[in-house]
């Protein structure tokens, strides 16, 4: 199983994006691709906002087809909520980012793909 991140799925999905080109040359060969809620919310609504509803159903319609989202508990918001508020982390990383993390400790996750190199500091192996 392999994460998708919302970084590579912005990437993907916008064509002036510096990564987007990297990003479709990948996707093709990702196989056993899970994602959470949380980055289908944050992808969905970019999408949204900048290309406009229409262009978010197809996105959703497409990740669909061979992407298994997966609920976000009650545990992982707030475990990644303590990880977020310790004062010792990266102030770059966004709460979603830490419930991804908790979401792919607890589900045996052990690679994503992004392009957000913070991931890394979860003991997470990143891609590309």
């Amino acid at each position: 199983m392999v994460l998708i991140d919302t970084s590579f799925y912005i990437s993907l999905s916008f064509e002036h994006d510096a990564n987007h080109k990297k990003a479709q040359k990948i996707i093709p060969y990702l196989k056993d691709k899970v994602t959470t809620e949380d980055v289908l919310k944050e992808i969905l609504t970019l999408i949204s906002q900048r290309k406009g509803k229409k262009a978010s159903i197809r996105f959703y319609n497409y990740l669909l087809e061979d992407t298994e989202i997966f609920p976000v508990e009650g545990k992982h918001f707030e475990l990644g909520l303590q990880i977020f508020l310790d004062p010792k982390l990266n102030k770059n990383i966004s709460v979603i980012d830490c419930t991804t993390a908790t979401v792919c400790k607890d589900k045996g996750i052990q690679k994503i793909v992004t392009f957000d190199s913070h991931f890394k500091s979860f003991s997470l192996k990143t891609t590309p």
